[in-house]
């Protein structure tokens, strides 16, 4: 029995590879599914390439281009911008517009907004040891816990100031 469904396999799997691939009008589709699947459009300039199913993808829509090796990276990038996810929720980052960020385990975080511009604006965070950024209202902070620091307009509330935390703290809101 087994014999048998071994040849049977292998006679599907010879089958499969033998036969030629499927033609759309203006496009071509090449699979041996799940080790191996390309479909391409050039009407519509889409190209997709899939590797032992969804674990390995490359694909072309227009400009678009996404990337993936499940489930450890994922890439999506166009003229304009550029996502990646490693380890999704781990690790990310992001860029485009003249804004980019990057953030591990939201511990670590770092965003640059209006790059290249006179607004350029800076904010980054190693939580909860080190702070700092710019305020429109207040301008620039910095924040070293627990020892010394100045935060403004992050956490809920317009102001926080504290040495040798819990010694010394004070925040306020709306104010």
């Amino acid at each position: 029995m087994r014999r048998f469904t071994a040849r049977v396999a292998v006679f599907i799997l010879l089958a499969a590879a033998a036969a030629p691939a499927a033609a759309a009008e203006e496009g071509t589709v090449t699979t041996l599914w799940p080790l191996f699947d390309y479909r391409s459009n050039p009407a519509t300039g889409y190209s997709n390439l899939s590797i032992l199913g969804p674990l390995f993808k490359r694909e072309h829509s227009g400009d678009v281009t996404r990337t993936a090796l499940r489930p450890l990276f994922f890439n999506q990038s166009d003229k304009e911008s550029d996502d990646s996810d490693i380890l999704y929720p781990l690790a990310s980052t992001s860029s485009g517009g003249g804004d980019s960020s990057t953030q591990i385990l939201k511990l670590y975080q770092k965003h640059v907004s209006r790059a290249g511009t006179a607004e350029e604006k800076h904010d980054s965070m190693l939580f909860p040891f080190y702070i700092s950024g710019e305020s429109e209202k207040y301008g620039p902070y910095r924040s070293f816990f627990p020892i010394q620091g100045d935060i403004y307009q992050r956490f809920w509330r317009d102001e926080y100031h504290y040495t040798l935390f819990p010694l010394y703290g004070r925040t306020v809101k709306n104010g």
